[in-house]
């Protein structure tokens, strides 16, 4: 953080004033943005792969439970026809 406070504020040695190092104070900023948008862009990513993840995975479910239902539903069937 130090190292950041010199590179940015320069003393004017005529005038004994301290003045900001622009060039620096720009780099600074658009280094920070760019993390922040890479950060966003990656998070936005993220959801949405976990989202399709969760989807499959719900369907998946489903689908095998669906099975398990429809082979009792079977059993059931066959077990009665066999009382007739």
């Amino acid at each position: 953080m130090r190292e950041f406070a010199q590179q940015v504020v320069l003393l004017d040695s005529r005038n004994g004033k301290f003045s900001l190092n622009e060039g620096t104070m720009k780099e600074r900023v658009l280094r920070c943005r760019l993390v922040l948008v890479t950060t966003r862009v990656c998070t936005h990513h993220s959801r949405f792969v976990a989202g399709e993840m969760i989807d499959k995975l719900t369907l998946m479910y489903n689908r095998k439970r669906q099975a398990v239902i429809t082979t009792e539903l079977i059993e059931i069937i066959s077990g009665a026809a066999a009382l007739d």
